[in-house]
């Protein structure tokens, strides 16, 4: 029987893989990281970032919230196919979001603006979208 360190990114990590039954390898394609990846943070040296926990809370249901700090419930139900499709769809916008620099601050700043002006950039951000078609 394995005993797992549930205080510690790694021990959880290393108990919701137990629990999916999956390897390494084959839960790091699940969620999108290599196994490499997978074995840094078990070994403590990486830590598991928002993206991944949210992809392990949609496919896994354990919550993205215990699997980062060990708080709050565990874990959840499971999603149904199209909630899985539909989300997985939203992690790989924030993972774009992630890779292009200044992205993130500048869709910080158009949500603080009012309908009027995010409908001024959205017009513009059109016609330089057909400039380029």
């Amino acid at each position: 029987m394995n005993t797992f360190n549930l205080k510690t990114q790694s021990g959880r990590l290393a108990f919701i893989i137990s629990e999916t039954g999956l390897t390494k390898s084959r839960f790091g394609e699940e969620v999108g990281i290599s196994k490499q990846q997978v074995s840094n943070i078990i070994s403590g040296e990486r830590e598991i970032s928002d993206p991944v926990a949210m992809v392990i809370e949609y496919k896994f249901g354990f919550r993205k919230v215990w699997t980062l700090t060990g708080n709050g419930i565990k874990k959840e139900h499971k999603r149904n196919s199209q909630e899985i499709e539909a989300l997985n769809s939203d992690i790989q916008l924030l993972r774009k979001i992630d890779r292009v620099p200044g992205a993130k601050k500048i869709i910080e700043d158009i949500l603080v603006l009012g309908s009027k002006d995010r409908t001024v950039i959205e017009d513009m951000i059109k016609r330089l979208k057909k400039k380029e078609e």
